[in-house]
């Protein structure tokens, strides 16, 4: 069996893989633990779902996680968080299990805040943002679109089975059943390891000009999103416990719907002619956001149950959103993937934190009543506020997640090619030609020199870019065209 044999092998194992969206099972059973720990009544024995107790320690692990997330990204080494993945990968996954189900498990222990309210969150968000940020790292190499019809689906199923299972099973399997999930997990990372090539890289940075070209677009969508999650959790957590559905039931059904809705959205898409892109989708849950506090702002009990429900799907629904976007964009070489991960998923844990945070604040004060109101409102006209430049900027945000530089010209980005790697003036015509399409053949015929010549001038080029062959020239120019 030669070596071409083998990568042609692996290479329809991998397109069979993106055709279904199975590589982002591991991804979302990190997402399902999330979530299970955290929504799911009963899994934590030592605390009601809506205890005081419990809320303090989902706001200090969304802090914790929030902070490593965005943080952990920093120590990057050559564009890598972690060296060794595979052992990252049994560390972090059998050490997250471990941690979980003492977490959920050993009452006698949480008589004290500072293990439930410091020690456990902070261990608990470092293991879960090292995961994530390694999952990242896998989905890197593999160079993933994060499209919605591939995602959704994924998303949905799993998270859909998990609850269900966790929620339905009985005291204590249903704890040591989410404990289990990062196991679940760590095995999936090393099959999806297993299938990359072995020289499998993470897609190298675009040239500076571009990159800092969509820092403004990439800092609207964090504030759109952030934004959108505050206002939601903030109406979650504000809704009087007692017109909701008993012991925390609303949480479950909530994320069932988010599953739906996304569900729904995916194959949607899937059946659309026109190629919108998924991001233009988000003015319009932007306003579901302000529909559903609205419900809560009417002060009448019998719509608080559908605010409160549909303020948890949107939630959900913007998490993946932003995940997608900041994929997709690691995928083109705007941010290394564990910046990506970072800050998608670090943005969502601070909106939470920030939203939950104010209604605890209140409550605790005991000035609901004079001030659950006019918050509420007030966050519908920070939504209004923050959704202008959104607009202003949809295109450029879109922009960035197509596969032909709408964006960027090719011109621009060849231009800072040849400034970052100095290379010649004919070495710059040719680079030129070929993020335009042209073979050795007519590139040799265009500009009147022969194949051998040309092919040196292309090999030099590849030598200055520490780079192989013509397709990961074009992927570093952001083209994605076959080679």
């Amino acid at each position: 069996m030669t070596l071409s044999t083998v990568g042609s092998g692996l290479t329809k194992i991998n397109a069979d893989k993106e055709k279904l969206g199975l590589h982002y099972v591991g991804l979302m059973l990190v997402l399902a633990w999330y979530y299970c720990l955290w929504f799911v009544p009963g899994v934590i024995r030592w605390s009601g779902l809506l205890e005081f107790a419990n809320i303090l320690s989902w706001l200090a692990n969304l802090g914790a996680s929030g902070f490593f997330l965005l943080i952990l990204p920093l120590f990057m080494k050559k564009g890598r968080l972690f060296e060794n993945q595979a052992q990252s990968n049994y560390v972090l996954s059998i050490g997250l299990c471990i941690c979980t189900l003492i977490f959920t498990m050993v009452t006698p222990v949480w008589q004290h805040f500072s293990l439930y309210g410091v020690l456990f969150p902070l261990i608990l968000g470092f293991l879960n943002a090292s995961l994530w940020l390694l999952w990242g790292e896998l989905h890197g190499r593999r160079h993933s679109k994060f499209t919605i019809e591939k995602i959704a689906p994924v998303f949905a199923v799993v998270m859909g089975v998990f609850l269900l299972v966790s929620y339905v099973l009985p005291a204590p399997f249903d704890s040591i059943f989410v404990s289990c999930i990062p196991l679940l997990a760590m095995a999936a990372f090393k099959k999806e390891t297993e299938s990359l090539p072995e020289k499998a890289t993470i897609p190298p940075l675009l040239p500076e000009k571009p990159r800092k070209n969509a820092m403004f677009s990439m800092a609207i969508i964090c504030i759109t999103i952030s934004g959108c999650c505050a206002a939601c959790y903030y109406n979650i957590a504000i809704i009087p416990i007692e017109f909701l559905p008993e012991e925390g039931k609303g949480y479950v059904w909530g994320v069932f719907a988010s599953a739906v809705l996304l569900l729904m959205i995916g194959l949607a898409y899937k059946r659309m002619v026109n190629n919108s892109s998924i991001y233009q989708l988000i003015p319009w849950l932007m306003a579901a956001c302000v529909i559903s506090i609205s419900l809560y702002a009417t002060q009448d009990t019998f719509l608080y149950c559908a605010s409160f429900e549909i303020s948890v799907a949107l939630c959900g629904v913007f998490e993946i959103l932003i995940i997608m976007y900041f994929g997709s964009l690691s995928s083109k070489g705007y941010l290394a993937p564990s910046f990506a991960f970072g800050l998608s998923s670090g943005c969502v844990r601070i909106g939470f934190l920030v939203g939950n945070s104010i209604a605890v604040l209140e409550e605790t004060l005991g000035v609901v009543d004079t001030f659950g109101q006019p918050l509420a409102l007030g966050f519908i006209c920070m939504l209004a506020l923050i959704i202008i430049p959104h607009i202003r900027q949809e295109q450029n945000i879109t922009g960035l997640t197509v596969n032909n530089n709408s964006t960027y010209e090719i011109d621009d980005i060849c231009d800072s090619v040849i400034k970052e790697f100095g290379l010649s003036t004919r070495e710059g015509e040719i680079i030129r030609l070929i993020a335009k399409g042209y073979t050795v053949d007519s590139i040799s015929k265009k500009l009147y020199i022969s194949p051998y010549t040309t092919q040196t001038h292309v090999r030099h080029i590849y030598a200055k870019m520490q780079i192989h062959k013509r397709s990961e020239l074009l992927d570093y120019i952001n083209m994605h065209r076959s080679e």
